[in-house]
């Protein structure tokens, strides 16, 4: 039998490094976008369920291209192919600056959900191949904290931008044009230094591999499930910054949405460490957590906005982390295009139902009874599948 290892020149420490950078610039794109999108919406004139069924839709749309893509490149081996691609429609977010049309807007949200989706089951593939010797929930949080640091300096920048400019939306999102170039030279020299590597370790895992399918079906469905619930009764991220409009100055939206990036980045380095050390059990401490950013749906204040971006921080920074990174345990490297493909769809259409179900409860304004009756029981029922993958029924 070869020996696995022996192909491998980089160190998975490097690999990390890498990835992390290509991260780092895409965020500042993306996460930059992102804080200031929903406000956007808003000032072309959109209501609170309209924009939170956008955003969803999008997110949804774009996790339904994680499947395609994902089976797609587990028969084709294209993993960078796919990697390229997604990464380079990531200009979908500075372009928003050169339109002011609803429909345009947001058929360029869509566009860059596409994106993502596109690249994201590849990546994932490749990075949990490369870095399998540090421990899985290590690498994706360390990965996931060098993410952060570019999710924390793009909302930074249009904040500022904001500011100097009055509000000028349009200038916000040009002046993502100048992290796009820097993405793209990162991109290319991770691809020279790291492909051949990544060929040589898939081809040796499938010399090696003994198993059928390479794919636990049954505990990864029960974990899909799972984590379906937990999202679907989160209150999303871009409905968090629609409350916040009404709440603080337009340019302390961005600012929201980097206290939440921030306290992610470091969410999500702790919990990628505990996850090695306590697996499934620091999960289910996240879904109870969960429970709390729904307040804001019924306590629009200064400090209660503050506290539920804080608390979603931390969950937020665990679902891009350790939520991923227990794929690894349902799939072998050559499935995991697949694997990922199949719980993105399914991460997608939860946040689809949580973009229209909080939006619905923000508009006809639900009482704290309600919110917390439903988010609690089936945030409970969350934690249950969660145990149950881990018996495989």
């Amino acid at each position: 039998m070869a020996d696995r290892s022996s192909p491998r020149t980089l160190s998975p420490g490097y690999v990390i490094l890498l990835f992390g950078l290509v991260s780092f610039a895409g965020d500042i794109i993306y996460e930059g976008g992102r804080a200031i999108i929903p406000s956007y919406l808003k000032l072309l004139g959109l209501a609170a369920v309209s924009v939170g069924a956008i955003l969803g839709g999008a997110e949804a749309i774009g996790y339904l291209m994680r499947l395609i893509a994902g089976s797609l490149v587990d028969k084709t081996r294209l993993y960078w192919i796919f990697i390229f691609l997604g990464y380079g429609l990531l200009v979908a977010i500075p372009l928003l600056g050169l339109f002011s049309s609803i429909w345009v807007a947001v058929f360029l949200v869509i566009i860059e959900r596409i994106a993502k989706g596109i690249r994201a089951p590849s990546r994932d593939a490749v990075f949990s191949t490369l870095t399998e010797g540090v421990g899985v929930g290590k690498a994706f949080g360390v990965h996931e904290f060098m993410d952060q640091l570019g999710a924390v300096t793009g909302p930074l920048i249009v904040a500022f931008v904001l500011y100097r400019t009055d509000d000028a939306y349009d200038v916000a999102f040009l002046a993502l044009f100048i992290p796009y170039t820097l993405l793209v030279f990162v991109l290319g020299i991770l691809y020279s230094i790291t492909h051949q590597a990544f060929e040589e370790s898939l081809k040796n895992e499938t010399i090696s591999s003994n198993e059928k399918t390479g794919f636990e079906k049954r505990r990864f469905a029960y974990y899909s499930l799972a984590v379906f619930l937990n999202t679907t009764f989160l209150l999303p991220m871009g409905l968090i910054l629609y409350v916040s409009t009404s709440i603080v100055d337009a340019w302390l939206v961005p600012i929201i949405a980097l206290l939440i990036q921030l306290v992610d980045a470091f969410a999500a380095l702790i919990a990628g460490f505990l996850y090695d050390r306590l697996g499934i059990h620091i999960l289910s401490v996240i879904f109870l957590l969960s429970i709390f950013p729904s307040l804001i749906v019924v306590n629009q204040s200064e400090s209660a906005l503050i506290a539920v971006s804080i608390v979603f921080g931390i969950v937020y920074g665990a679902q891009e982390s350790v939520y991923r990174a227990r794929i690894t345990h349902f799939a072998q490297a050559r499935k995991r295009g697949t694997a990922y493909g199949i719980f993105n769809v399914v991460y997608g259409l939860s946040l689809l139902f949580a973009g229209t179900l909080f939006g619905f409860l923000l508009d006809y304004r639900a009482s704290f009874v309600t919110v917390v009756a439903v988010v609690t029981t089936f945030q409970l029922i969350a934690v249950f599948f969660l145990y149950w993958s881990e018996r495989g029924g």
